[in-house]
C-alpha cells in the first residue's frame, strides 16, 4: 500500500530538479543514495514499476508546477 500511495510523489521528487527551469531544487535529492542507501533503493525500484512510470509526464508535470508556483501569493 506504501507503494501505490507514494510512488507519483517519489518519482516526482527524484525527476523535477532535473528539468528544464527545475521546479524543485535537486538538494532534494543529492546525496540521498549515501545518505538514506535504504530508501534510495527503494524509491529506485519503485519507480520502474510501469504503472508509476508508464502514465507520468516530466515535462508537463514541471510546467504545471511553475504555473501554479507563479499564480501563488507570496508567502509573507
Amino acid at each position: 500500500m506504501a507503494e501505490v500511495l507514494t510512488a507519483p510523489f517519489i518519482l516526482r521528487i527524484f525527476t523535477l530538479p532535473y528539468t528544464e527551469n527545475a521546479p524543485l531544487p535537486k538538494a532534494m535529492v543529492d546525496g540521498l543514495k549515501d545518505k538514506a542507501p535504504m530508501f534510495y533503493a527503494w524509491a529506485q525500484a519503485v519507480m520502474k514499476h510501469p504503472s508509476v512510470s508508464g502514465i507520468y509526464n516530466r515535462d508537463g508535470c514541471a510546467a504545471e508546477m511553475r504555473n501554479r508556483r507563479a499564480k501563488a501569493p507570496a508567502l509573507a
